[in-house]
């Protein structure tokens, strides 16, 4: 899979528990922006909102780009708004 770089993804929900409980983020919860690629593993910024509506974001997260997925504006419209917020 091609990874654009600065786009919008979600981690791939097979893959949800193992990245949550490696990076302890939500994964479930996170956007993930692609910045660099090494081969199959990108470094990404990655955001989220917890419980009282604060956006965290880490960056320099390297995830496998098979386990990341683009971003629905529509069905994922939570995530798509933390991509808004960042700009």
């Amino acid at each position: 899979m091609s990874i654009q770089l600065n786009k919008p993804y979600k981690i791939a929900q097979r893959k949800q528990k193992r990245y949550q409980e490696h990076y302890n983020i939500p994964a479930d919860k996170c956007v993930v922006i692609p910045v660099k690629e090494f081969g199959d593993d990108v470094s990404c910024k990655v955001r989220w909102e917890d419980g009282e509506g604060k956006v965290h974001e880490q960056s320099q997260l390297f995830f496998n780009s098979q386990n990341i997925e683009p971003v629905d504006a529509m069905k994922d419209y939570q995530l798509a708004e933390l991509v808004s917020d960042s700009k």
